[in-house]
């Protein structure tokens, strides 16, 4: 059915369960075209217990049936348990995090024969050709920042404000054997804040660059107050942890993507002039604004796979009346267009909000999100071909 903007949007998933991916700038859809990946609870209300679990399965794009698969006990509304379909077998696997006793772990499920392999550590990204994983510890994000980790198991040494032994890991998804690409007391001796050295270190997002030659990641400091974002910078090195640097200072950073294996987007202050979202090389250091009049809040984006166009959410939370905006930016002709409004239930706060979470199918043509806006946690897919020359744009939702 078509919006008021003049969209298409079709419900790929209905109640009386709530169902939901998770993160962005993830792919969710096989690459065959007939499936999507979901999630599914009976609860929409808390953060999810260490005895709450949640299905995973796949919804039929022609059906929109849900095929429940598994289960898992690691998983949050936000990012769900980091499911994705596995880049060497698109077609009939997915790679996802669970509990496994006093571990968390990653589970690869063939999802036609039901075989599992578990593998020793979580995984919190991908490389594009699927053989290696990004993973951080998800007990010490939930002590320093809920909405990300997950229930169940505490970091033992939360205590330690900087360990040299935790950070970021390389894992192999074939050998299951792990590295540490850079530990906190790594980030902390390369850029020493005094005001912060008795403050928790976490990292958290880390980014594969398009061919697997970079990877990029958010350095936090747990602030003083409580456990919330604290201070923020954005990391850079190789795969194999060379070349590790700052890309920013502690400050005004967030959510961002590559656009090519030297350019990542990424939402920072970075010029002083107020933020917004910057293309920034990490080879070169030069520094470009994108959509600095049309843009004027953070949200999740992600670029289509022919990175021709971007798509932007915003948060109910800057919006007087709880609207979340569904943006498409072209990266060629410079322009913007809102692709829908979408009402935020004043349940749906804190950690269990649902933001829209865009993410690309592989033909460039739709974008699922997950919504609550019509009344329980569901997800949904909007056609990106549909009209374009509106001027109702940048700030008409502010």
């Amino acid at each position: 059915m078509k919006n008021e903007y003049g969209f298409n949007v079709v419900a790929l998933t209905q109640g009386p369960k709530h169902h939901f991916f998770g993160y962005f700038d993830i792919q969710a859809c096989d690459s065959t075209g007939n499936y999507v990946l979901a999630m599914e609870s009976d609860f929409d209300d808390h953060f999810p217990t260490a005895d709450d679990t949640s299905t995973i399965g796949m919804v039929e794009w022609g059906t929109k049936k849900f095929h429940p698969l598994t289960e898992t006990r690691a998983w949050n509304p936000q990012q769900g348990c980091m499911l994705h379909w596995l880049p060497t077998e698109p077609s009939r696997k997915i790679i996802y995090n669970d509990r496994d006793g006093d571990r968390f772990v990653s589970i690869i499920l063939d999802v036609f024969s039901g075989e599992k392999r578990m593998l020793p550590k979580p995984i919190a990204g991908l490389t594009n050709d699927g053989r290696r994983a990004l993973s951080v510890n998800y007990g010490r994000l939930r002590q320093c920042r809920r909405t990300v980790g997950y229930s169940g198991l505490d970091d033992p040494n939360f205590h330690v404000p900087h360990p040299g032994d935790d950070g970021l890991f390389v894992l192999d998804l074939e050998t299951g054997k792990y590295e540490l690409l850079c530990s906190f007391e790594q980030a902390f001796e390369l850029n020493p804040l005094k005001d912060a050295r008795e403050s928790t270190m976490w990292f958290n997002h880390p980014t594969v660059n398009t061919d697997d030659s970079r990877v990029t990641w958010v350095s936090c400091y747990l602030a003083k107050d409580g456990p919330s974002v604290g201070k923020r910078a954005f990391l850079v090195a190789a795969m194999d942890g060379t070349g590790l640097q700052f890309l920013t200072s502690y400050g005004n950073v967030s959510h961002h993507d590559w656009l090519d294996p030297e350019r990542i987007l990424v939402w920072s202050d970075l010029d002083g002039k107020g933020a917004c979202f910057n293309l920034l090389n990490v080879v070169t250091a030069e520094r470009v604004a994108v959509a600095r009049d049309q843009i004027l809040q953070d949200g999740h984006c992600a670029f289509s796979g022919d990175r021709r166009r971007l798509v932007v959410d915003t948060y109910a939370s800057n919006s007087p009346d709880r609207l979340q905006t569904l943006f498409l930016w072209d990266m060629q002709k410079k322009h913007l267009e809102v692709m829908g409004r979408f009402y935020q239930p004043p349940y749906a706060v804190a950690e269990w909000k649902c933001d829209l979470h865009p993410r690309w199918d592989r033909d460039d043509r739709w974008v699922v999100f997950d919504s609550t806006h019509e009344g329980s946690r569901q997800m949904y897919a909007i056609d990106t071909s549909g009209p374009t020359g509106r001027s109702d744009l940048a700030t008409s939702w502010k």
